[in-house]
């Protein structure tokens, strides 16, 4: 979008192409640290297998993307998308493994010829069809909010685009003057 890595500021500019400068020096810093961390971001979440790995993860994330006012709005909310993808591949593992469990379930109380026996364990698969019901629509619900964080994010960005441009339109027509 632009040719130079950074604006300099000069003592001899208006106010507003000042802030242009620096608002676009800003977002350049951000955008090029979101560009490197992305990944180690990414590398983070591929080791996550377990909702325990998924809390130590979001430990390890947070050096990456920073603290405060140091933080970086752009890693926050690919954490955040990142997190939430990676809730819903668990829970989506977690359902084959109750399938797998109720299915075994089912089998045992077949070969079963005790009628209690039988019925606690055909309970226990009522109970776990249960589970796999509830996961089921913890996946719709996060489902959704990744759909809508993941549009919020590339809305974000072209927000982003159009404010670059008119920074960089002032400080353009500050120049040619």
């Amino acid at each position: 979008m632009f040719l130079e890595n950074s604006f300099d500021i000069k003592d001899t500019d208006k106010e507003d192409v000042k802030m242009s400068k620096q608002k676009m020096n800003d977002i350049n810093k951000e955008i090029t640290d979101y560009q490197i961390k992305k990944s180690q971001i990414d590398t983070i979440y591929q080791k996550v297998k377990t909702k325990e790995d998924l809390e130590q993860a979001q430990e390890l994330v947070k050096p990456i993307i920073g603290e405060g006012e140091k933080s970086n709005m752009f890693l926050i909310k690919w954490n955040t998308i990142s997190r939430i993808e990676k809730e819903i591949e668990i829970l989506h593992d977690e359902i084959v493994k109750d399938k797998i469990r109720a299915d075994d379930m089912r089998s045992e109380a077949n070969l079963v010829k005790d009628s209690e026996t039988k019925a606690a364990a055909m309970g226990k698969v009522t109970d776990i069809q249960n589970r796999i019901a509830d996961k089921n629509k913890k996946i719709l619900d996060k489902t959704k909010e990744f759909e809508e964080l993941d549009k919020a994010h590339i809305k974000e960005i072209e927000v982003m685009k159009k404010d670059m441009n008119d920074y960089i339109k002032k400080i353009s027509d500050s120049e040619q003057k």
